[in-house]
């Protein structure tokens, strides 16, 4: 039987960038912005390429199915506390979203010419002070760990069912395996 290390490593990354934008986005309800911790952009580019990767890992799952039944298909094999968990994750992020965009302000918190200012396209609309601008950099931090926490769930979802997904083919496959070479041996036993 032939594991598939590749989709233990997208699950394993996935894991691990899910774990890391769940720290930074709590870390933005304590007033942590980009500013703060320029990194957080990595989280980005790994969270691009460990998607672009599961895409084309998970289009085996529904090949010959219809596109529709693609989550019905990629939930399908996982247990239920790992569905219920995903349902809660992804109403935390639509409540998250929800209220982070009540919360922030028309513009752009930025630094222009040594004063901190929210402007809009290069037209400031207002003068910051310090709280403010920790805000308002923490509001827009938030907005961008609450995408990251979603795809890297996502990327979670997509590898655990490709392995689950694999692992009950390959027990298939050993069981079928087994059931042929003893049906072949019950029909002649000079061959074992």
């Amino acid at each position: 039987m032939k594991k598939d290390y590749s989709t233990r490593i997208l699950l394993a990354a996935s894991l691990i960038g899910f774990v890391l934008s769940c720290v930074v986005h709590a870390a933005t309800y304590a007033g942590l912005h980009i500013g703060d911790f320029p990194y957080i952009w990595v989280l980005h580019l790994s969270c691009l390429v460990i998607m672009f990767a599961l895409v084309f890992k998970t289009a085996n799952l529904t090949r010959g199915q219809r596109r529709r039944d693609f989550w019905v298909i990629l939930l399908k094999p996982l247990p239920s506390w790992v569905r219920a968990a995903s349902l809660f994750v992804l109403l935390h992020g639509a409540a998250s979203l929800t209220w982070t965009l009540i919360l922030d302000e028309k513009g752009q918190p930025s630094v222009i010419n040594g004063q901190k200012v929210m402007q809009e396209h290069g037209r400031v609309l207002r003068p910051l002070n310090d709280a403010e601008y920790r805000r308002e950099m923490a509001l827009q931090t938030r907005l961008i760990s609450n995408f990251l926490v979603f795809f890297f769930g996502l990327g979670c979802l997509m590898a655990w069912a490709t392995v689950v997904r694999n692992q009950s083919r390959s027990a298939a496959d050993l069981a079928r395996q087994f059931s042929e070479s003893k049906e072949h041996a019950l029909a002649d036993p000079r061959q074992f």
